[in-house]
């Protein structure tokens, strides 16, 4: 997993926001994202997810 932080905030109601961006019989690619109200980008995160017995 990655996480990317954006410029410092004192918010504290973030928006979170995940998806799967893709998905293979053995391998899940996620993504992930917290946005302050205004729409600025907080931190955002990406993983590679292996699936259990694959």
């Amino acid at each position: 997993m990655t996480v990317d932080y954006g410029p410092s905030s004192d918010e504290t109601a973030l928006e979170p926001k995940a998806w799967i961006e893709r998905a293979t019989r053995s391998l899940v690619f996620a993504q992930g994202e917290l946005r302050c109200p205004n729409g600025a980008l907080a931190a955002s995160a990406s993983a590679v997810f292996r699936r259990a017995g694959a």
